[in-house]
């Protein structure tokens, strides 16, 4: 039944990217405006797509994951962090701060959730 969860929360993540890639393209190019993808809406979408995977992933499996939800976010993290380090391995910083911002605000569901069960 935990396997279904985080399988889950993986076809969440996948939806995730799908509506909040544009966004993390446009926060890319806003942070690195000299980096030029052209004014094509698309290409900041497909550059916002691994950086949305890796918001989306590190949130979703620390907020709601189970007892091996860091197994989870390691092996799912591979293939982003492939493609970051093989076509932006300049600006590898801005990929884990992305990460660590979603492991915060994660942890902080997590937080929150524990205490409203307990009252």
């Amino acid at each position: 039944m935990k396997i279904l969860k985080n399988l889950l929360l993986v076809g969440i993540t996948i939806l995730g990217v799908y509506f909040f890639s544009a966004t993390m393209g446009i926060l890319y190019f806003k942070v690195f405006p000299k980096e030029s993808a052209g004014s094509f809406i698309g290409s900041k979408m497909l550059l916002g797509i691994p950086l949305a995977y890796i918001f989306s992933l590190t949130l979703l499996f620390t907020a709601f994951g189970d007892k091996r939800k860091q197994w989870w976010i390691g092996v799912l993290l591979v293939p982003a962090v492939l493609f970051e380090l093989y076509f932006d391995l300049v600006h590898i910083y801005f990929q884990i701060v992305i990460g660590l911002v979603a492991f915060g605000l994660g942890k902080g569901i997590e937080f929150a959730i524990t205490k409203l069960r307990h009252k």
